[in-house]
């Protein structure tokens, strides 16, 4: 018995350690997120979905904090700051702040790829879009720009 509660304190430690990587942050957030999409909405689960959908930004933040150039948290910090403004948020202002910081996310997510930023600085923004190969990135990106002047 004290065996079998030994073993589970252990398993317990280091899942407590892994969910602190990068990589298991990332692995929990895409997991709520998923959860999130798959999930029906309705007005009765709005609260709820709206603390999982906050969970979920919360752990993609810490995840960034331990790896700031990761594409895959920027990209999905600009979808989920859209979604947040777009199904959850009721506040003029609180929708364009949550806007501007998708819009931010998926701007630094273009920016990791330095062949972007190369192109940007010689021929522009427009160009260096033009050239980018993350669908991705420019997707959220731009779905975040102009709902942020609605």
């Amino acid at each position: 018995m004290r065996g079998a509660l030994l073993i589970l304190a252990l398993a317990a430690v280091s899942l407590v350690g892994w969910a602190q990587t990068a990589e298991g942050l990332i692995a929990q957030a895409d997991a709520i997120f998923q959860e999130l999409w798959a999930t029906e909405y309705s007005p009765e689960a709005h609260v709820a979905l709206q603390a999982r959908l906050q969970e979920a930004i919360s752990l993609y933040e810490q995840a960034l904090a331990l790896d700031e150039a990761n594409v895959h948290v920027l990209v999905m910090l600009a979808r989920c700051y859209y979604t947040l403004a777009d199904m959850f948020l009721a506040e003029d202002g609180d929708k364009k702040a949550a806007y501007i910081q998708g819009q931010g996310y998926g701007e630094r997510a273009l920016r990791a790829d330095p062949t972007f930023v190369q192109i940007e600085e010689g021929q522009g923004f427009v160009a260096a879009v033009q050239a980018c190969e993350n669908l991705e990135a420019i997707y959220w990106t731009y779905a975040n720009w102009p709902r942020k002047d609605e």
